[in-house]
């Protein structure tokens, strides 16, 4: 049996797409599974994958040869963020776990779910080992991921610059990784706070390897850390593909619907700003709807209930997981 998945958007989807092929293959061991998605890169060393196709294998007469043909594209969006594309009710958006989205649309029981698969190359394991080769090894090394691609998902700088503060001050080791000056530019005010935030961080402690590295890269030191802490990202999901302690920081979308099934995951939230009561239940009147989230004044700043996440709690995260 023949199997083609596609799936183009962003690394924390194809790396829950991997689970899906999982799932598929320990159900037909026989079957071939082809996947056409975005950051093909992640497939390298997949075993469960038979062979990653071009995009216009997906569009052409091609795909006519596959039993069975499935898109992933805008499973797990929305009608009302995207009405056009969108194949979800908002309830199902903001209700359903992301990682039970994917798996209901590949016709699987989301039971089946047993953690994300990614290959980490001897060579990317060398690479990360020699990042870390400047600290003590005596003292634990923490991962931090400064920015989402989603201004408002984002961690306030002023913020993030205290945790890193505390975290070097209770003898852990930070390495700061991140794509703030690709994403937003040298003269963004987040990029100018950081970079004079970190003028005085002890180097011994401490390293800045923002915009250094590639995704693959990206994970590879995730896989070598004791710890990663990371706003909701691709490196979430990374870390639960790689098996590696997580300290993930939540505003307005609840954590349950991202890392439900992530075990090694510690979610961080002040509230549930958008959601309350029940595990999912919506309440009538959000704090922020998502207008205003979306609005350029929230892309500026960040939303505030990314505002209200205590450093203090963060560290304190961190203290328990490792």
């Amino acid at each position: 049996m023949r199997i083609l998945l596609n799936r183009q958007s962003g690394v924390g989807d194809i790396l829950i797409l991997t689970s899906v092929v999982k799932a598929i293959r320990k159900n037909n061991p026989s079957a071939e599974v082809d996947v056409c998605t975005s950051y093909p890169e992640l497939w390298l060393g997949n075993k469960d994958v038979h062979r990653v196709v071009p995009y216009d294998v997906f569009q052409g007469n091609e795909k006519r040869r596959y039993d069975k043909v499935i898109d992933f594209n805008f499973c797990v969006e929305s009608r009302r963020v995207h009405p056009r594309e969108g194949r979800i009710s908002e309830w199902a958006y903001m209700n359903v776990p992301r990682v039970d989205l994917f798996f209901k649309r590949a016709g699987l029981d989301p039971k089946e779910f047993s953690g994300l698969s990614y290959c980490v190359q001897t060579r990317e394991k060398l690479y990360a080992r020699n990042v870390f080769h400047q600290f003590s090894q005596r003292r634990k090394t923490i991962v931090y991921v400064l920015n989402s691609i989603s201004p408002y998902r984002t961690y306030p700088i002023r913020l993030s610059l205290e945790v890193i503060r505390g975290l070097v001050h209770s003898s852990y080791n930070v390495v700061t990784v991140g794509t703030i000056r690709r994403v937003w530019g040298e003269k963004h005010p987040f990029c100018i706070h950081y970079r004079d935030g970190v003028l005085g961080f002890d180097k011994s402690q401490f390293l800045d390897w923002t915009d250094m590295t590639s995704v693959r890269d990206m994970i590879a030191l995730i896989s070598e850390c004791d710890c990663v802490i990371t706003p909701d990202t691709s490196a979430l999901h990374a870390s639960n593909a790689v098996g590696t302690p997580c300290v993930a920081l939540f505003g307005n979308i609840h954590p349950q619907l991202r890392c439900d099934r992530y075990p090694n995951v510690r979610p961080v939230f002040s509230c549930p700003p958008c959601l309350c009561g029940d595990r999912y239940s919506i309440i009538k009147e959000q704090c922020m709807s998502w207008e205003e989230i979306e609005s350029p004044s929230i892309r500026r700043i960040g939303a505030r209930c990314m505002e209200m996440i205590p450093p203090e709690k963060v560290i304190q995260e961190v203290k328990n997981i490792v």
